[in-house]
């Protein structure tokens, strides 16, 4: 478990897995400015309204826990890869409410109805056993808590969401400033696609 304080010599000491070293950045900046992402965030956000302590399950750069503790939300924020947690470090210092933690989502470090509200955004396709997600999720939320998870559907088109982010992205005249992060996405998105998304779900 790593607290924000001491977040910083965890980076300096462990390696990231191999896809989120070259994604983390370029997520964290282009994610914010993309609008359907922006809507997919409050609709999630939306979901917690009244419940004051969250976790947010894989935060990667912080983008949702950042919103959650602007709406005065009490957060605590997991992910389990050191680059998206420094990035989320850099976005979360000046938020009191937040607490960013190094944890494996399959086995989480906290207490049976811990939290009143969870977030879990684009992870479960990801993790190795999705399920095992899923049942910690519910183990350390409260009765009458809000679970609210996004992800890939079985029908998801990944070209088909970069072409309409490039597009939104030249309509608002960014995507010149951001064109390098676009194409590391793009990179990285290939290599998950050949991979193959292990967790789709509708």
């Amino acid at each position: 478990m790593v607290r924000v304080s001491d977040i910083g010599e965890l980076v300096e000491a462990l390696e990231p897995t191999f896809i989120w070293r070259e994604y983390a950045s370029a997520y964290a900046r282009v994610n914010p400015i993309v609008s359907f992402y922006a809507d997919s965030e409050d609709r999630m956000i939306e979901s917690v309204e009244g419940h004051s302590h969250v976790l947010d399950i894989g935060c990667g750069p912080g983008i949702i826990t950042e919103r959650l503790a602007q709406k005065g939300h009490k957060v605590v924020a997991i992910d389990s890869d050191p680059t998206m947690l420094q990035h989320a470090l850099r976005r979360l210092r000046k938020h009191p409410n937040v607490t960013l933690m190094q944890q494996d989502a399959h086995s989480l470090d906290f207490e049976s109805g811990t939290f009143d509200g969870i977030v879990c955004n684009n992870v479960l396709y990801w993790v190795e056993n999705p399920i095992m997600v899923l049942k910690e999720a519910h183990r350390v939320l409260k009765d009458g808590g809000i679970f609210s998870v996004s992800g890939p559907t079985r029908e998801f088109n990944g070209k088909l969401l970069i072409e309409r982010m490039e597009e939104e992205l030249r309509r608002n005249e960014a995507y010149p400033l951001i064109k390098s992060d676009i194409e590391t996405i793009k990179r990285c998105n290939q290599i998950l696609a050949a991979k193959g998304i292990k967790n789709p779900f509708s």
